[in-house]
């Protein structure tokens, strides 16, 4: 698949329809002006994850998560260098060791070398007891994810 910049955000919405209000939000918070893509994936797409990957294990949401991670196996994919590096910044470096318990068991072949080529110590890090990291919901994340879930049963 063949990713431009344009097409990140039909991707995300073709693949997520429940982001298109989030998307909206955005775009209406940015108005005149269209966010970048980096904002798009920044403040849409990687809350999206981090709330799936808070989430109970269930199988809808592991469904939703495979999917997901598909879908950044795509971007990571590309031969537009860019689109895989805004990925990598902007969802998988410098991550919690906690988050990426939880995003091992999804993470394709792509975002697993992506990680071993630019992050040599992801595998091995370990959180500090005061590194907590304060989940972020704008653009009505929280509830879209709970509504994505709700669909899946």
């Amino acid at each position: 698949m063949h990713f431009t910049y344009p097409d990140i955000k039909r991707a995300i919405i073709s693949k997520f329809l429940v982001l298109d209000q989030a998307v909206s939000g955005l775009e209406l918070e940015w108005y005149p002006d269209c966010p970048g893509p980096y904002t798009l994936i920044g403040q849409v797409f990687v809350p999206f994850i981090d709330l799936l990957l808070e989430r109970p294990r269930l199988d809808r949401r592991d469904s939703a998560l495979f999917h997901v991670f598909a879908l950044v196996e795509d971007f990571l994919g590309e031969t537009d260098p860019e689109i895989p590096n805004m990925i990598y910044v902007e969802l998988l470096e410098s991550r919690r060791a906690t988050w990426y318990e939880r995003a091992i068991p999804f993470l394709g072949n792509r975002a697993l070398a992506t990680l071993d080529e630019f992050d040599e110590g992801w595998r091995t890090r370990k959180d500090k007891d005061d590194d907590h990291v304060e989940l972020n919901s704008p653009h009505g994340i929280d509830a879209v994810v709970d509504e994505l879930l709700r669909a899946r049963t």
